[in-house]
């Protein structure tokens, strides 16, 4: 040192040089750095150290235990002021020296802090003294020192002592900071180490899991406790909601306690900060819980459970997997003191991503399973519906195989006896085919309604009446509970009284001889409640809920007494559902009847409705020709026999090419054609038919087994005006013969027709 030096200081330089060598920690320097400035240069002070990532202040005060409470708990804080007055060393880089310190001096420094003013005046301190510590030329630290309630003042020689004080100890704190930043730089590297072997572990572990609550219990337990203290995940479910899926600790008990405070209570989507928020913005968050946060919990009970337990910091995580947020990681340190930084936020950050992936691969896996039984049920349903199907259709074909043999017989009576036969189980198979296409219909929507006011009063009388035959076959017991008043939906008819007919078929299908059916109507509430009844073999339990799917069935024996496809209860509550209504079922189990409901919306005043304007005659016809064209024989002969006992002159054809030549030497009015023939199918028939002149009037109707709406849309487009499916009624085939013969003849004429 260049400057001279009285004895006292070198004294002071060399009692400080050797605690600075007997320290054994950063902690120990400090204290002995200011123990040796302590009392020879001041009543009390600091010793502010820069360690690269804070800087550390140790405070002293000499024989003034009050004084150095009050010194403990401050901090260094950079000064930078306007007024140019120096306060701090380590802000300036120059030594800062007020040898004459007032209340006025005090003032100025506070700044109309009242606070800050008061805990200067509570010291009474009249002077200072702060000089740098470098090394090597950066700024490092600094001694500040004051002089109290000894009254003493600093002096130049103090300041040159403080000074050769700072820069004894300069290199002893460069190598401390030196040791500080080696064991930063090891602890992050150990840490970094930890972090990397836990993400091993999690793609290794959550890799060999396609079970949802076995990921979510080995994501716990990587996290709790070598990470965390608290962890907790929320998940999205089908219909977007998010809820409570797991919460873990190390003790069981507050875990538990935890979980169902949580379930309870959830913070709206709409605050930041809350798990639902992190999920809506799958945004990670890291953030300290704090008095004011707790309070925002509207939970009281929840608020003191997370106080008691000392949750004091928090990092949630969005989990995100193939663009789809399927829920939150949300990670909290409460008893081990430990906070959250960067690199934390970036590991878990990480292990959510694996997270989610496992958890996406879990749903997925979950689905392709629930994929694959369903396909396993319905390829047992199709092949049980295939056999009920041959067997249901064997059925009715058998007794109509034997009545052909009755036609062979020359007695009427076997005649007729042979006509009933084939007529019932001629209804029948429609039935049973109608029933099929309904379905596909449904399915595909192409059900269309035609909405008028409906008397249900009257409608269940009509359905009842229908099923007559089997209540007198089995000898049931049939009541009827009707409103006095009439009671109207609007709706459709002919779909109602379809619903209405099965419920009452299935009724007396599987209600024994002697047994009761109840139908009853009823309104209350803007609503109209109808029921059906029955004393029957019930439902069982586990079929109940499947009980409206189609081709659902109980177990029936080999015989297949009831018969039917399992397709009536799916077709009613299809077209219930189509008139804005819902059907359910009830029943106590096997042997202890049943009881199917329907509410629909009550109309509440209907106008009667209009008589239908009568049909034109067929007989009103004349001698009009009718063409038939079909490639079976049976269908020509069959229709050719209808049309001539109403009177028509008919030919037929068996196939497309046949029809039009026989219809340009007889020149119909209207032809009934087929669509799949050998050939010419119709479709290329009605083509050539509309663009010859001579038949481009006539008539002409599809009468076909392809009854879709691509079929249809097909006949309109070839030049059809109607398309029949068949089997096809014989009185409306009648009708709309008569209808369509008498609008040829019109537009024949000249005469306006109506639109069709």
């Amino acid at each position: 040192m260049s400057r001279t030096h009285s004895s006292g200081h070198l004294l002071a330089l060399q009692r400080c040089a050797a605690l600075v060598c007997s320290s054994a920690s950063f902690e120990q320097l400090a204290a002995n750095v200011l123990q040796s400035c302590l009392p020879l240069l001041g009543d009390f002070g600091f010793f502010d150290v820069d360690l690269g990532t804070e800087v550390v202040r140790t405070a002293r005060a000499h024989e003034d235990p009050a004084t150095e409470a009050l010194l403990r708990p401050t901090r260094w804080a950079h000064q930078e002021r306007d007024d140019g007055m120096n306060l701090c060393a380590l802000s300036s880089g120059v030594p800062a020296v007020h040898p004459d310190i007032d209340d006025a001096w005090y003032r100025r420094v506070a700044r109309g802090d009242e606070a800050h003013l008061a805990a200067l005046r509570g010291l009474a301190f009249g002077s200072m003294v702060s000089v740098p510590l470098r090394f090597s030329g950066e700024l490092v630290g600094a001694l500040t020192l004051f002089m109290g309630r000894s009254g003493r003042r600093h002096g130049a020689q103090d300041v040159a002592l403080a000074q050769d004080i700072a820069d004894l100890v300069a290199p002893a704190l460069a190598n401390v900071r030196l040791l500080a930043a080696e064991r930063r730089a090891r602890l992050a590297a150990e840490s970094a180490q930890r972090r990397m072997q836990l993400l091993a572990a999690a793609s290794s572990e959550l890799s060999q899991t396609l079970d949802t609550p076995a990921t979510l219990r080995t994501i716990a337990r990587l996290l709790v406790p070598a990470v965390v203290d608290w962890c907790r995940i929320d998940l999205v479910d089908a219909q977007g909601q998010p809820s409570v899926a797991l919460v873990h600790h190390q003790d069981a008990g507050l875990a538990a306690r935890a979980e169902a405070h949580s379930r309870r209570w959830r913070a709206s989507a709409t605050v930041p900060g809350s798990v639902d928020w992190t999920i809506r913005h799958a945004k990670p968050q890291r953030g300290s819980v704090t008095p004011e946060n707790i309070r925002l919990i509207t939970d009281p009970d929840f608020a003191e459970l997370v106080r008691i337990l000392g949750v004091h910091d928090s990092l949630m995580v969005p989990l995100v997997a193939r663009g789809r947020t399927l829920g939150a990681l949300v990670v909290l340190q409460a008893e081990s003191g430990r906070r959250f930084d960067d690199a934390d936020m970036t590991m878990l950050t990480q292990l959510g991503d694996r997270a989610a992936l496992a958890l996406d691969n879990a749903r997925l896996f979950a689905q392709a399973e629930e994929a694959r039984r369903q396909a396993e049920r319905a390829s047992r349903a199709k092949d049980e519906f295939l056999a009920m199907l041959g067997h249901e259709l064997r059925n009715p074909l058998h007794p109509i195989v034997t009545a052909l043999t009755l036609l062979d017989k020359p007695e009427p009576r076997a005649h007729e006896l042979a006509r009933q036969v084939i007529g019932r189980q001629v209804r029948h198979l429609t039935r049973l085919v109608d029933d099929l296409l309904d379905v596909a219909r449904i399915a595909e929507g192409r059900v269309t309604l035609a909405l008028e006011p409906v008397d249900l009063a009257a409608l269940l009388a009509d359905a009842m009446e229908t099923v007559q035959p089997a209540v007198r076959d089995k000898r049931l017991s049939c009541r009827l509970e009707l409103p006095a008043a009439p009671v109207h939906v609007r709706g459709d008819r002919t779909r109602l009284l379809q619903v209405l007919t099965n419920l009452l078929v299935n009724a007396c299908k599987f209600t024994d001889a002697g047994g009761t059916v109840t139908a009853s109507l009823a309104s209350d509430g803007g609503e109209v409640q109808l029921c059906v009844a029955d004393t029957g073999m019930g439902i069982a339990p586990a079929l109940l809920p499947q009980v409206f799917e189609p081709f659902v069935q109980g177990a029936q024996a080999a015989a297949r007494t009831q018969g039917g496809l399992g397709l009536g209860l799916a077709i009613a509550r299809s077209l219930v559902t189509l008139h804005g209504g819902r059907i359910s079922a009830h029943s106590e189990g096997e042997g202890r009847g049943s009881r199917f409901c329907i509410t629909l919306p009550q109309l509440a005043a209907a106008a009667p409705p209009a008589a239908a304007a009568p049909g034109p005659s067929a007989r009103s016809a004349g001698a009009a020709r009718v063409l038939v064209i079909d490639d079976s024989e049976d269908v020509r002969e069959t229709m050719g026999e209808i049309l001539r006992g109403q009177g028509y002159e008919v030919r037929c054809a068996a196939d497309g090419v046949e029809g039009l030549d026989i219809a340009r030497d007889f020149a119909p009015d209207l032809a009934l054609c087929d669509i799949g023939m050998p050939r010419l199918d119709g479709y290329q028939v009605a083509r050539r038919w509309r663009s010859d002149p001579v038949l481009g009037a006539a008539g002409l109707i599809a009468v076909t087994g392809y009854g879709r709406a691509p079929d249809q849309a097909l006949a309109r487009e070839a030049g059809f005006d109607h398309h029949l499916t068949k089997p096809v009624d014989s009185q409306a085939l009648l009708e709309l013969v008569a209808s369509l013969i008498e609008a040829v003849r019109r537009r024949r004429s000249g005469a306006p027709t109506a639109a069709a």
